[in-house]
């Protein structure tokens, strides 16, 4: 590899240092497949073209939006680069709101989980409506039991900034016994969880009660509230404010769910 891709792939781990691990190996993984790409073509002469010729290089619309994400990191934000993606449009990978896991069959998961630690973090997954990196970021030091709040921390743009969620008294409850059982005090609530782990979890534990759901289907237990908090009538502001979106646009995907099943409900106009 050319000293000069070397020089840029060794900054550009230490300018990721504020993100979560598993986002850093992802980057920098991409970053080093793109320059492998580019075989020996400088950086200072990329152009529109080879992204997109890059971007094509991968099926799945969800890895072509990750790459996407991850060189405009690296050119824009690390090289401070003319953007190269400028007039580049990569289409955004739409959540699928027609498959989620019903309240019940996450409460018949958690009663079945014979490990007790797995029991607590479905519970806080979905009850949360949490990404996996941020339940493993949780510590005891976050839960209060007195407001029935726990303090979640999320990562955006390099920062944390904590969100402060209610917790549900079944949640409290497995909290409570979970630290009773463990002793714990302080520090991490789940030590030695990696994100990865998180979601092999997860499945395994839908899979024992079920629900075997699509490949490629991310953030299952996040996206399942949100669609059953509209079946329940919430409104998409409050939903947007509970999962942390900082645009509109990101909880409108849900906006349909409860016009749906109502409209099911409600007598044609014209009929008898």
């Amino acid at each position: 590899m050319l000293e000069e891709y070397e020089d840029a792939l060794s900054g550009f781990r230490r300018f990721l240092q504020g993100y979560s691990k598993a986002t850093q190996n992802t980057y920098m993984s991409v970053a080093k497949s793109f320059l492998n790409f580019l075989n020996g073509k400088p950086l200072r002469d990329v152009t529109r073209d080879d992204v997109l010729k890059f971007v094509e290089t991968y099926d799945n619309p969800w890895s072509k939006a990750l790459v996407f994400k991850a060189l405009k990191t690296f050119f824009v934000q690390y090289l401070e680069r003319p953007d190269p993606f400028k007039n580049v449009k990569i289409p955004a990978p739409e959540t699928n709101v027609n498959f989620w896991v019903d309240e019940d069959k996450i409460i018949e998961a958690i009663k079945k989980e014979p490990e007790f630690r797995y029991k607590v973090l479905l519970a806080l997954m979905y009850d949360l409506a949490l990404r996996r990196s941020e339940v493993v970021r949780i510590r005891v030091e976050d839960i209060d039991f007195d407001h029935m709040i726990v303090r979640v921390w999320v990562s955006k743009r390099r920062k944390l900034r904590a969100m402060l969620k209610p917790m549900s008294r079944l949640t409290a409850s497995l909290l409570k016994k979970y630290l009773s059982i463990t002793g714990k005090e302080s520090g991490e609530l789940f030590d030695r969880l990696h994100p990865v782990s998180v979601t092999r979890i997860v499945k395994r534990m839908l899979k024992r009660v079920g629900v075997d759901f699509p490949k490629g289907l991310h953030q299952i237990t996040r996206h399942s509230r949100a669609v059953n908090m509209r079946f329940k009538n919430v409104d998409i502001a409050d939903i947007k404010e509970f999962l942390g979106h900082s645009d509109i646009r990101s909880t409108m995907v849900y906006a349909s769910i409860g016009s749906s099943r109502l409209a099911g409900r409600i007598p044609e106009f014209g009929s008898k």
